[in-house]
């Protein structure tokens, strides 16, 4: 697992080899059912669909833990099937009703889109995260921008606060990118 502190909003970028077996038959059945994006995986009573739902609890769970968030788990609100084809892209925006927002990356390929995610105003003590950019040669057109950028990989969890300014930049690839998006409840301890 590995807790980054941004802005000083925490991101976990989480491996979740306990998830292995159950990508390949989730991403089967999402295949086969030929769900529409942004169908729920409640929709999907599958064996797998059921797996995947299961752990996330305690996955959820250990990230708060391990970050020391003042907050526990409550609820899964919903899980949806985000499918995005060739020169798709998933605009900027925050999720309003949850308190905390995921994407677990179920089938990646090279030039899928890195997730983009951009300090939102309602977060207080704002640092910068420095990207340079050399496109003309060494020290020339350099610039910075706030943003931290997160390569997706399949079996990958990613989880932040909903208030948090995200999106996907273009499928480049002529494959489809499948992922999931999840919305959480937390209490507070």
């Amino acid at each position: 697992m590995s807790l980054k502190l941004l802005w000083p909003t925490p991101v976990w970028e989480i491996e979740t080899p306990e998830l292995s077996d159950i990508v390949s038959p989730l991403l089967h059945d999402i295949k086969t059912k030929n769900p529409k994006d942004n169908t729920l995986l409640s929709g999907l009573p599958t064996t797998a669909a059921r797996s995947f739902e299961a752990l996330l609890p305690g996955l959820v769970e250990n990230a708060l833990i391990e970050g020391n968030y003042a907050r526990k788990y409550s609820q899964l609100l919903w899980i949806r099937i985000k499918g995005m084809q060739s020169d798709e892209w998933d605009p900027p925006h925050i999720h309003c009703g949850p308190d905390l927002v995921g994407v677990f990356y179920l089938q990646i390929q090279k030039g899928h889109g890195d997730l983009i995610l951009v300090p939102s105003s309602s977060n207080s003590g704002l640092s910068t995260h420095t990207d340079a950019i050399e496109s003309m040669g060494p020290g020339k057109n350099r610039y910075t921008r706030l943003y931290h950028r997160v390569e997706p990989k399949e079996g990958k969890l990613v989880l932040m606060p909903s208030d948090l300014v995200h999106f996907v930049m273009p499928n480049n690839s002529i494959l489809p990118r499948y992922s999931l998006a999840l919305n959480f409840r937390l209490d507070v301890l």
